[in-house]
């Protein structure tokens, strides 16, 4: 073994789990494995929370479930970054949070603010609805101007059906095939 360079000898001590490679190692681990317990309990959470709803909250999800609520797609009870939000649209990266009582309290409030600016640092927005204003009208007023802003393909104007039949009118010819706008197909 020869007594060459630095790099030589971070190489072996990694190779050999001397030095501080194999502490970096248990330490990666650890941290790795604590995140992963922390997830798990998360995850836990949110799934014991999707079989206990409150009445708001499963009268939310009742309107939310099957893209039921302007076509668009949500999940319950959902973990993002160590928060459990009550509605997640991945479509819109918006969460929906409904707010009982609780949430008018001066510390649930600030707690709330701090969350919801730890989740807008990633990119997710968060709306909130109060419990007695869950209903199909509140929700659809809650998200239109998500949807109307979202450069989604849902969202574009629809295209007639003469416009994809073969023939040759007008309208398919201004009208490019679904390929082409990058709709018809997910990936």
């Amino acid at each position: 073994m020869s007594s060459g360079g630095s790099a030589e000898k971070g190489f072996y001590a990694i190779e050999t789990g001397t030095g501080n490679a194999s502490r970096h190692r248990d330490l990666n681990q650890t941290f790795l494995g604590d995140e992963m317990r922390k997830r798990s309990l998360k995850v836990a959470l949110a799934k014991a929370n999707r079989h206990e709803p409150t009445p708001a909250e499963a009268t939310a999800w009742s309107l939310l479930r099957n893209r039921r609520c302007l076509g668009l797609k949500f999940r319950r009870q959902h973990v993002i970054r160590g928060f459990i939000v009550d509605f997640y649209c991945p479509e819109l990266n918006l969460a929906i949070e409904v707010d009982g009582t609780v949430h008018r309290r001066r510390t649930q409030a600030e707690y709330d603010e701090a969350r919801s600016r730890a989740l807008a640092h990633v990119g997710i927005g968060v709306v909130r609805i109060r419990n007695e204003e869950v209903s199909e009208a509140g929700l659809i007023s809650l998200l239109e101007p998500y949807v109307t802003s979202s450069p989604s393909p849902r969202t574009s104007p629809p295209v007639p059906l003469s416009a994809l039949r073969r023939g040759g009118n007008e309208m398919e010819k201004t009208v490019p095939p679904l390929h082409e706008r990058g709709e018809g197909v997910r990936g």
